[in-house]
């Protein structure tokens, strides 16, 4: 989990990591990579508790995955270009299914379990305003937490 403490690294904007940013860190990766065999996404909306929820989850050495906002866009800038050398600062130039691939297989546990927060916002803008596709994203998943 995040270090307790006070935060030195600043986003790009320069403004200090959230807890949840610092999640980023190369140190949270979990060696050696692997694929999952089990796949949930906590899909709420803001102000609801499953920042609390995913942290707890976090906390569980081992198990349940390292659930994080990952569709985040300072969250997808720190991640890209440590997971996906050569492939440039913007996730965009990325596509989301080779960032989620790598990202899987950094952030899964040893029971085998990848854990994702979604917010409704970010996944509809992944998916370009698209009901159907973020429908499909979500039915990707083993667990739909809500």
């Amino acid at each position: 989990m995040a270090d307790p403490t006070p935060n030195t690294r600043v986003a790009k904007a320069g403004k200090p990591l959230t807890p949840e940013q610092l999640l980023n860190d190369p140190k949270y990766d979990l060696h050696p990579f692997k694929d999952p065999t089990k796949r949930y996404v906590v899909f709420s909306s803001q102000r609801t508790g499953s920042t609390y929820l995913c942290r707890r989850l976090c906390n569980v050495k081992g198990q349940f995955g390292m659930p994080s906002e990952y569709l985040n866009p300072v969250n997808v800038n720190l991640l890209v270009p440590r997971l996906l050398p050569g492939a440039g600062q913007q996730a965009k130039s990325v596509g989301a299914g080779r960032y989620l691939k790598a990202l899987q297989r950094a952030r899964t546990t040893d029971d085998g379990y990848f854990g994702i927060k979604v917010q409704p916002q970010q996944l509809l803008g992944l998916m370009n305003r698209s009901n159907t596709n973020a429908l499909k994203f979500l039915s990707g998943f083993d667990r739909v937490v809500l």
